[in-house]
């Protein structure tokens, strides 16, 4: 983004969003087309499993599965792969984003707005000296600290989009930080309120993409509307959201719901 005296990097980073968010969309659509092709087979492994778990067979599982192609399988399985791959550049990339976002908008707030009308009483340096120490803090403070400058309060950690925000850099901090953790730890429900899976174990697919791009522009969007300064003024020609069209969010979740099926058929699914 280009201010007066500079620029920002944001609008690349929103880009690279858009432009990873489009290519998961392609894989998904691409798995979910695979997995929904040999639903039957699926199904009737899973069938014979809770069978066997009641106790009332002892039949193979993996019979049904077997007719399966194996060039399909691994072909399911290297799209799953690369859908989590992708999937975790979105919901990692997003962190980066909200940090890059919270702090050009504190340069536009305190420089060209003028917010707080330092600049206005004559006291740039102090603007210059704010901006800074502001500057200094972890991406958790700059938020709250430019929620503060509205009101004087903090965002409210018990809903959205607060809660979802310090999940997301729970989850990132796992990774830049990572360390080794007993396999007895549930990350997934103490650290992200399974929103996310176990960075290690777990898969991510284009849900929880959506849910990382959705809980950043959530977050913009409280921001301007506790700050009282219209996102258009700061955006102005640019657009910083995620979305690489108006539409997507919405096609993008049903395709997310419909992928989880494909993959997970629901027991009731096997009865009809």
């Amino acid at each position: 983004m280009l201010f007066a005296q500079g620029a920002s990097a944001l609008i690349r980073l929103s880009d690279a969003l858009k432009v990873s968010m489009t290519l998961l969309e392609e894989t998904t659509q691409e798995t979910t087309a695979l997995a929904e092709s040999q639903a039957s087979p699926i199904r009737e492994a899973q069938r014979i499993v809770r069978e066997v778990l009641a106790g009332r067979s002892t039949a193979d599982p993996g019979e049904p599965l077997r007719s399966i192609p194996e060039e399909l399988a691994n072909r399911v399985v290297l799209l799953q792969m690369r859908g989590h791959a992708q999937a975790l550049s979105i919901v990692l990339l997003s962190c980066f984003t909200l940090e890059a976002y919270i702090n050009s908008f504190v340069h536009f707030l305190l420089n060209e707005h003028d917010f707080l009308g330092l600049i206005r009483g004559g006291r740039k340096y102090s603007a210059d000296v704010l901006y800074e120490a502001i500057e200094r803090l972890s991406p958790r403070d700059k938020w709250n600290k430019v929620r503060r400058l509205t009101d004087g309060k903090e965002f409210d950690g018990s809903r959205s989009p607060w809660q979802d925000f310090k999940i997301l850099f729970n989850f990132r901090d796992d990774h830049v930080h990572d360390k080794v953790v007993p396999y007895s730890q549930d990350r997934a429900k103490k650290r992200y309120g399974d929103k996310l899976p176990d960075p290690i174990g777990g898969i991510l697919d284009l849900g929880h993409a959506l849910y990382a791009a959705t809980t950043y522009w959530e977050m913009v969007t409280e921001i301007h509307a506790l700050s009282a300064v219209p996102a258009q003024d700061f955006h102005r020609h640019y657009d910083p959201s995620p979305w690489p069209f108006p539409s997507f969010q919405k096609e993008a979740a049903a395709l997310a719901t419909r992928y989880r099926a494909a993959q997970q058929p629901s027991p009731s699914s096997s009865r009809h």
